[in-house]
């Protein structure tokens, strides 16, 4: 391409975008059925979108149908054929394209966001191809790093760990004062409140902090439990907080945009995920100065580890969550202090952007 660098962007964060920003006369762009947000994309940046049915692309799985159909994988072809890199969200969509990127002497940067635990077999088709020298990937955290090479044999030297950015400028402007936030769930100041933000799906574990948070309840503790998300598994949770007898003390809004502004209603944060890939909920809530208390997984023992403060905690099960949760009611954590250097936005900048030149190179 007579030495610009253009890249083609399927589903990827605009930070790492804007990391990009300013390689010389880049071409972003994004992949989707639909516009989306722009404003998180850089100035300047050219965003274009690639077909408007629902069935040719949003997601990896989703994508599949978009090469299933031989024109529209001749299509895809000829339009990955005018880039120098693709970015590409999850294993499964680089897979998707893995024969494209490969005849077009392509390079492919795979972000890749969750454990590796369960390899799909698309995946380990074409692995021939996601072992190759022009497949690089990024990972979320050192966990997830150590999860894709554990579970898939790619030459360590193309795997990357960059960790998910928070942005402390943008959350400290658009964050509530605890006051603000109890008054927009309707606590009160004086609320022992136990909080989460997460989809509400099976693997993040809510079931069993709900079912927790009930024996806390029964041994006498005032106390109320927030529940920011949305998810599958809603109305079962609201169902079995009634079984329990304790869906007065329990909390679920749904969905909140900024999330993240609310943390402040909390007394302590708590996430007992099955799997993560890092979880940037936690970061948000020790970014607000909130104890955090989580399960036992690879990822949240690399938080722990990094953030270098016992007011991070990795739970041994659920007695000790509950011993936990009455030491905190019965003398109240001071605004906790974390080490967050480790995650900031502008160390991820700076990594994508160092990457991307070095893979172009």
């Amino acid at each position: 391409m007579g030495g610009e660098e253009a890249v083609a962007v399927h589903n990827v964060h605009g930070n790492i975008l804007s990391g990009l920003a300013d390689i010389e006369k880049s071409d972003v762009v994004f992949i989707s059925e639909a516009s989306g947000n722009t404003s998180v994309f850089p100035l300047g940046t050219e965003i274009k979108y690639l077909g408007k049915n629902k069935k040719i692309l949003t997601r990896g799985h989703k994508f599949r149908f978009f090469l299933s159909r031989r024109r529209l994988e001749a299509d895809v072809g000829s339009f990955l054929s005018g880039y120098d890199l693709v970015i590409t969200d999850g294993l499964l969509t680089t897979a998707l394209i893995a024969k494209q990127v490969d005849k077009y002497g392509l390079k492919s940067l795979t972000i890749v966001h969750g454990e590796q635990t369960k390899i799909r077999p698309l995946v380990s088709s074409r692995i021939p191809y996601l072992v190759g020298g022009s497949f690089y990937y990024s990972c979320v955290s050192g966990s997830v790093k150590q999860s894709l090479l554990n579970n898939v044999e790619l030459p360590e030297k193309r795997v990357r760990a960059i960790v998910s950015g928070l942005d402390d400028k943008l959350l400290e402007m658009r964050r509530f004062d605890r006051a603000e936030s109890r008054v927009f769930f309707g606590l009160s100041s004086e609320d022992f409140v136990i909080g989460c933000v997460a989809r509400v799906e099976r693997h993040k574990g809510i079931i069993d902090l709900l079912k927790a948070f009930s024996k806390f309840i029964s041994k006498g503790y005032k106390a109320k439990l927030l529940l920011i998300g949305d998810g599958s598994i809603l109305k079962e949770v609201d169902l079995l907080s009634r079984e329990l007898g304790v869906d007065a003390s329990v909390l679920l809004p749904g969905y909140l945009n900024y999330a993240d502004r609310y943390l402040l209603a909390m007394d302590v944060f708590v996430l007992l995920s099955k799997t993560e890939g890092l979880g940037l909920s936690v970061l948000e809530a020790q970014f607000s100065g909130l104890p955090v208390m989580l399960s036992d997984i690879p990822a949240f023992r690399e938080i722990q580890k990094l953030s270098v403060s016992d007011s991070c905690s990795v739970i041994e099960g659920e007695q000790d969550l509950i011993a936990r949760w009455i030491a905190l009611h019965e003398n109240p954590a001071e605004e906790c202090n974390y080490d967050l250097s480790w995650c900031s936005v502008d160390l991820m900048k700076n990594s994508y952007k160092s990457l991307v030149s070095s893979i172009m190179q």
